[in-house]
């Protein structure tokens, strides 16, 4: 069964519209998305590869996890559910940092169009919590861990290999430093 999401505008308002995700880009409509990067406390951050099969962006480097937020979801609780399908993270409630909210288009491979309100989120792991990390092998391919050079490197030298999210990349760069 297909995943149904709550419509907004541009600004984040939900319109009362409730649609598949296949309708919602088709249409080309607005609706929300959590995007959740990952630290650890030796001043790295997981990015994580998504799978071949992806329809945007395939075989792109991302934001440690992300997605849609279901109708009726809660911001913060549809962030916490994207840490644990796509990573087996477990997260409490309070360890997520809001950074803030950004729109979003892109152009899919099959000519959709992804409108998205991204709401961004932050959050710090310990050397345990990185030793259960198992990912959704239908959603990522692997992580990799950067450090703040390592990362600033990766995407001037190699953007295409990265999904297009520059403002939240400035933001991880900026905490990274």
């Amino acid at each position: 069964m297909q995943e149904i999401i709550d419509v907004c505008d541009s600004k984040g308002n939900y319109t009362g519209q409730k649609l598949p995700r296949s309708e919602i880009h088709k249409n080309k409509l607005w609706h929300r998305t959590v995007h959740i990067q990952i630290f650890d406390f030796d001043k790295r951050t997981l990015f994580q590869l998504r799978s071949k099969d992806k329809d945007s962006f395939p075989n792109k480097l991302d934001i440690s996890a992300a997605g849609h937020i279901s109708s009726g979801e809660k911001i913060i609780t549809a962030a916490l559910r994207e840490l644990e399908e796509e990573l087996g993270l477990r997260l409490e409630e309070n360890r997520l940092e809001y950074i803030n909210d950004s729109a979003s288009e892109h152009v899919m491979p099959n000519g959709d169009v992804d409108r998205e309100i991204q709401s961004f989120f932050i959050a710090k792991i310990t050397e345990n919590e990185k030793l259960m990390l198992k990912i959704q092998e239908s959603e990522v391919q692997k992580i990799v861990w950067f450090t703040g050079p390592e990362l600033k490197q990766a995407l001037r030298e190699n953007a295409e290999d990265f999904t297009p999210n520059e403002e939240e990349y400035e933001i991880i760069l900026n905490l990274l430093y």
